[in-house]
């Protein structure tokens, strides 16, 4: 826990669709943690981790996190694109 700390507290937020991370907080109350948290961590939970779990555990995260930046849109322009966006990189880490 404490080089993921470490790590999450240098993590530069800029260009990321992503608040500040705070590292302690996350950290503090990892079990309690709402989407906003989620979504932000999932953007950069593979960089975080990459030495600290096993590869199927990194696997699963990369996929999370492609998946989170399509899922995460607030808007979407043409539905049928942007369904096969999905279905492409969601089979893609199949």
């Amino acid at each position: 826990m404490p080089i993921f700390q470490a790590r999450l507290s240098s993590v530069d937020t800029n260009g990321l669709n992503a608040p500040s991370f705070n590292a302690d907080y996350i950290c503090r109350y990892k079990g309690s943690l709402i989407g906003k948290h989620f979504k932000s961590l999932a953007q950069v939970m593979p960089f975080l981790v990459y030495d600290l779990v096993p590869r199927k555990v990194l696997d699963g995260w990369t996929c999370i996190g492609a998946l989170v930046v399509l899922l995460w849109h607030t808007e979407i322009q043409d539905t049928e694109e942007y369904l096969v966006c999905i279905i492409k990189c969601s089979a893609k880490h199949e």
